[in-house]
């Protein structure tokens, strides 16, 4: 072997013997679960109709006999602008169970794989509230650790660097914030079960400049005629089982079953 050449043993042999070897799955960005999110609202939730068909889905499969969807204004002593600002609430009686709340960090995210990997009643319909806001609140109360509620501030924006709102001033709550949306949940008969806090999307509440999930802005009557408005309406309510639906706008509550 003349001068400069090596073998391979000598080459492995000028390098510790020690080597990390790990395996590893795909890695996806935030931006790319941005990008997701938007796709699916583009193609599978143009309508606000599909929204509501998606949110009694969930109530019948978490075995509810009661759901409410109401229009508030806002909590005006919150800091938080996700609650300080207009929205619906979402609500049904069905019991939660601590799987189901880690189901919804899953099923509420942008890849394919949160989509197979949520459990139960959230899956994929579960991305379909994203059509009214850009980020919502869940609030359960859990029954396999006594009944304590658990409040989860579901912000697909948090990793995004240009989304200042959204990981400066959003993941903030307080306990007096919490405590107002359990008032909030029992003044409207839910004092067990899931209820969803849809912040709606407005010029003034966006995660960054130029930032958003789809371009429609809403106030409370606007969004619940919306997600109503569907020549099926009458034909998804009958097929409904045990389910008794309530909407409230303008502070009036209307049944729907």
């Amino acid at each position: 072997m003349t001068e400069g050449d090596a073998t391979g043993s000598d080459v492995l042999g000028s390098y510790p013997t020690e080597m990390e070897i790990r395996s590893s799955g795909l890695v996806h960005s935030a931006e790319s679960d941005i990008l997701r999110l938007q796709q699916i609202l583009r193609e599978g939730y143009a309508s606000g109709f599909t929204i509501f068909k998606e949110l009694l889905q969930n109530a019948e499969d978490a075995g509810a006999r009661r759901m409410v969807v109401a229009g508030h204004a806002g909590f005006d002593e919150a800091t938080n602008p996700l609650l300080r600002t207009p929205g619906l609430i979402v609500a049904n009686d069905g019991p939660v169970l601590a799987r189901h709340m880690d189901a919804i960090t899953r099923a509420s995210g942008g890849s394919k794989a949160d989509e197979r990997s949520a459990v139960g009643r959230f899956g994929l319909g579960q991305k379909s509230v994203y059509h009214l806001c850009d980020a919502f609140i869940a609030l359960g109360r859990v029954e396999d650790r006594e009944g304590r509620p658990q409040t989860l501030i579901m912000n697909p924006w948090e990793q995004v660097a240009e989304a200042d709102a959204a990981h400066r001033d959003w993941p903030q709550l307080s306990a007096t914030e919490a405590k107002m949306l359990l008032d909030k949940a029992a003044a409207l008969g839910m004092e067990r079960g899931m209820a969803l806090f849809l912040p709606l999307r407005t010029p003034h509440l966006r995660p960054g400049a130029g930032l958003c999930l789809s371009d429609t802005n809403w106030h409370p009557d606007g969004a619940i005629s919306d997600i109503l408005d569907g020549e099926e309406l009458a034909a998804t309510l009958c097929c409904l089982r045990n389910l008794e639906v309530s909407v409230r706008a303008r502070g009036v509550i209307s049944g729907v079953d």
